[in-house]
């Protein structure tokens, strides 16, 4: 079973508006897919996993200068899940790392990175 999630929450102080298109990849077994962070006052992310778009729901974030921590909730394979975030932000770029937990006991499930960049 693979639960995986890449997220980023950006505020519109940094470069409002922009889309930003990249890859996540999970630390165990270097798989990954795509990822689409929409920058705006409510950021909106959603990763690829298995072939399907999952989208995810901020539970908490935090912005400070060019970086941001975040916590997100989504279902995958019936399991509930949350995702961790620590990541570094630019105007046309965003890049970090992710840890996701089952929602019940925080087990562990996967790790991971991410980067993703403006798309023009």
């Amino acid at each position: 079973m693979r639960k995986m999630l890449l997220v980023g929450r950006i505020t519109s102080v940094i470069a409002a508006d922009l889309l930003r298109i990249g890859k996540w990849s999970s630390s165990p077994n270097g798989r990954g897919r795509a990822i689409r962070i929409k920058v705006e006052s409510e950021a909106d992310v959603v990763f690829t996993s298995n072939d399907s778009e999952i989208r995810t729901k901020i539970a908490s974030q935090k912005v400070e200068e060019s970086s941001f921590i975040s916590d997100d909730g989504f279902d995958l394979s019936s399991y509930r899940l949350r995702s961790s975030q620590s990541d570094v932000i630019s105007s046309d770029s965003a890049q970090g790392t992710y840890r996701t937990s089952l929602l019940v006991d925080r087990e562990p499930v996967d790790p991971g990175t991410f980067s993703a960049s403006v798309s023009r």
